[in-house]
Formats: structure tokens, C-alpha cells, sequence
């Protein structure tokens, strides 16, 4: 897992705009291959202020 910089990955989304991804993790399957997770999380107390999708 890693921390992604600030701004240094913009990924475009539907409803237009772009955000920028939290952290990244790398994994590596029994095949050899590598799969790239990209992660976004939400700093929040309750899970009210969640969208449901």
C-alpha cells in the first residue's frame, strides 16, 4: 500500500470533474500477474453523510 501525492493522479468521473485517488495498493496473483487497486476513502464519523452508491 502507498499513499498517492496530492493531485498526481486525476481520474475523470461521470458526473464531470475529476478527483484524485487516496492510496494504491499493488497485488500480485498466483498467476504472476499485477493488479493495480486503486483506493478512495472517506474521512467521516457517520455513515449518514455516505452516498448509498
Amino acid at each position: 500500500m502507498s499513499k498517492i501525492p496530492r493531485n498526481s493522479i486525476r481520474i475523470a468521473i461521470a458526473e464531470g470533474g475529476t478527483y484524485s485517488p487516496d492510496f494504491t495498493y499493488i497485488v500480485e496473483t498466483d498467476k504472476g500477474q499485477m493488479l493495480n487497486l486503486v483506493v478512495e476513502t472517506k474521512d467521516t464519523s457517520s455513515s449518514d453523510s455516505l452516498r448509498a452508491d
